[in-house]
C-alpha cells in the first residue's frame, strides 16, 4: 500500500466517524440547533477572551520579521 493510499484510507475512516457522530446527525437533520449554537457562542467567547491576553505575549517573543 502506498503512502498516498494510506492517507486516503485514514481520511475516509475519519470522515465515516464524523458522519456517524450524534453531532453530525443532529446538524444534518436540523435537531438541537439551538443547544449547539449556545455552546458555540460560549466557546467562542472563551476563546476570544483568553487569546486576547496571551497573543500579545507570544507576539513579543517572535522575531520582528514574522
Amino acid at each position: 500500500m502506498s503512502f498516498e493510499s494510506s492517507l486516503k484510507e485514514a481520511l475516509n475512516r475519519g470522515i465515516k466517524l464524523i458522519e456517524e457522530s450524534k453531532f453530525y446527525q443532529d446538524i444534518t437533520n436540523g435537531e438541537n440547533a439551538k443547544e449547539y449554537y449556545i455552546k458555540y457562542l460560549h466557546y467562542a467567547y472563551q476563546y476570544v477572551t483568553l487569546t486576547s491576553s496571551f497573543t500579545p505575549l507570544a507576539a513579543r517573543r517572535m522575531d520582528s520579521k514574522h
